[in-house]
């Protein structure tokens, strides 16, 4: 029955999906090279525009086809992909919403003098060339929480297989929750604050490496 629910899946969403962020990836790279003469001869932020496309459509096929091991077996990637379509996605619109509200009600500060409005221009040819990307970004996206309550292609969004010892690794959500949670757990470590504290503390003698449940914030 599963093998049915994923050729459906596959003609019927899956299908039409990739062709059509395949083929803006695609677009990306003939603009690139024919339009934009080379990534205007190497430039490395119109490179780093055409990778990022490139590997967020490559990621987004696996996903929306369901594909088991990477689904069950590449979840950091996902993590790490999925954060990225929403950054990039949150810019964009922010950016998009401010360069519409200075064109079509501009503040009293703003003047009409050739550097502003190229620069305005500039932005407003970036933001069509950027839209590209968007595409696969909302599919990561909506696939991913789409995963958090069901698969089209498994009735629970569980495989029936689970690893030998007992571990059960055939959840295909990321749940949201834990890897929130593991972000704020990271960016506690990461503070430069929370850092000192803890140096601080190995100085004075306050850190016990012989008790497990030791953390920066024990006494």
């Amino acid at each position: 029955m599963e093998h049915y629910k994923w050729m459906i899946n596959a003609f019927l969403v899956a299908g039409p999906i990739s062709i059509v962020t395949v083929g803006l990836a695609g677009f990306n790279i003939y603009e690139s090279i024919w339009w934009q003469k080379w990534w205007a001869d190497g430039n490395w932020f119109l490179i780093g525009k055409s990778i990022y496309i490139v590997v967020q459509t490559l990621c987004s096929l696996p996903l929306i086809f369901e594909i088991d091991v990477y689904l069950r077996h590449a979840k950091t990637l996902r993590f790490l992909v999925m954060n990225l379509a929403i950054f990039y996605t949150l810019f964009y619109v922010v950016v998009g919403g401010v360069w519409y509200w200075e064109i079509y009600h501009p503040p009293a500060w703003m003047d009409y003098s050739v550097p502003n409005l190229f620069f305005r221009l500039a932005i407003g040819y970036n933001l069509v060339f950027d839209l590209l990307p968007m595409v696969a970004n909302i599919v990561i996206i909506a696939k991913e929480i789409f995963l958090e309550f069901f698969s089209l292609t498994k009735a629970s969004g569980k495989t029936d297989e689970i690893e030998e010892g007992g571990a059960d690794d055939s959840d295909l959500a990321l749940h949201f929750v834990d890897q929130i949670d593991g972000l704020v757990n990271l960016a506690f470590i990461l503070n430069p604050l929370n850092i000192l504290v803890f140096i601080w503390k190995i100085i004075v003698g306050k850190v016990d490496w012989m008790d497990p449940e030791a953390t920066i914030e024990s006494s």
